[in-house]
């Protein structure tokens, strides 16, 4: 009998555990939100995320970035770094998914061959599912050049992010000529 009340004791005890760190989780979380698009509100942002960086940047892989998308321009924020690009020197955007990128790729060596980094990224990691946005832009010099992050499985950023690419697209006026 005393082994079911200590056992019915401690299985509410971790009950009360259990919500309270959810509760402390999910104000955490909804702090850190307000910080970010209070951040964002200083830029103009339509939307502001914090992601982590996947390559195109001067960061190592999987650096958090806030990421701020404006309506003149993306600004990306990292330690002691702020990158800012034009939204004129955009080419194009995208969501892929790792299962998009591995269906079109042979994993990490036939990855870094077709898609630098991102792809070998893909190809050598787990199956674990990846959203991964994809900026194409033309730099100062008129390379192309990209910049990738990884969404994991944020739902509030791809529905941000999404929207935001369906606006960018939405919105072309001109098509650039490229020689091939």
């Amino acid at each position: 009998m005393w082994f079911f009340i200590l056992f019915f004791i401690a299985i509410i005890s971790y009950l009360i555990w259990g919500i309270n760190y959810n509760v402390k989780e999910s104000q955490k979380k909804k702090e850190e939100n307000n910080s970010i698009n209070e951040k964002g509100k200083e830029y103009n942002a339509e939307y502001s995320a914090k992601i982590k960086h996947i390559c195109g940047l001067p960061l190592s892989e999987n650096s958090e970035c806030i990421i701020h998308l404006c309506n003149n321009q993306i600004i990306i924020e990292s330690i002691g770094s702020i990158f800012k690009l034009q939204r004129s020197r955009i080419l194009d955007m995208n969501i892929k998914t790792s299962k998009e990128v591995q269906n079109s790729i042979s994993r990490a060596v036939g990855g870094a061959i077709l898609l630098g980094p991102i792809g070998a990224f893909i190809g050598g990691s787990s199956t674990e599912f990846h959203r991964f946005f994809i900026i194409i832009y033309k730099n100062k010099e008129n390379k192309e050049q990209y910049i990738s992050f990884d969404m994991k499985e944020d739902i509030n950023a791809l529905k941000g992010i999404y929207n935001y690419i369906q606006e960018f697209k939405n919105n072309i006026t001109q098509k650039g000529e490229i020689e091939l």
